[in-house]
């Protein structure tokens, strides 16, 4: 979602939902089969913000998508540096949720999630990874001054009555995870 508000700022808001190190035999992230199963435009992977250069890849695709607009109040020299510059000196932040996302290094969200037989099954540690997937990511930019900030907002804990919502949206998906698509 992008806004532009008052005093030269513009502001992009959207969930990074699942930054995760998918399985090596999946085609698409569990974001991008989301966006695909939605039948939704794909415009760029959230995954790729969890690097420098990923970050820049980003950028470049959200611009590209932003430039279709053509609003005569963007200032479309100026905003795609600063967007980069933000988020890459914001990158600690995406590697933070990272970390809370996947409890251990070995940590199988989906398995874990196609292990459910009920919503008892949901243990803390995937509540606390659920929760961390659901944040809102702020970013505020003004190309006046050349400044922007990244506000992380949302973590409402989430409850294990959404356990078996997630399982069969899980089971959904995974005919999209290894498929690949004609474009």
């Amino acid at each position: 979602i992008f806004h532009i508000a008052p005093q030269g700022n513009i502001i992009f808001e959207f969930k990074p939902k699942w930054l995760y190190t998918p399985p090596d035999h999946h085609v698409y992230c569990r974001n991008c089969a989301l966006i695909i199963q939605r039948g939704e435009d794909h415009i760029a992977c959230n995954l790729n913000l969890l690097s420098q250069e990923g970050i820049k890849d980003w950028c470049k695709k959200i611009m590209k998508s932003l430039a279709k607009i053509n609003d005569p109040e963007i200032d479309y020299l100026h905003l795609p540096k600063l967007l980069e510059k933000t988020l890459i000196n914001n990158l600690n932040a995406f590697k933070t949720l990272y970390k809370l996302q996947n409890v251990s290094i070995d940590y199988d969200i989906h398995s874990e999630i196609r292990g459910l037989e009920s919503k008892e099954d949901a243990d803390e540690d995937l509540l606390l990874s659920m929760t961390i997937k659901d944040v809102s990511i702020f970013v505020i930019l003004n190309t006046q001054n050349d400044t922007g900030i990244l506000k992380i907002i949302d973590l409402d804990k989430k409850s294990n009555t959404k356990a078996m919502k997630w399982k069969k949206q899980e089971l959904e998906l995974s005919e999209i995870y290894n498929k690949k698509l004609e474009n």
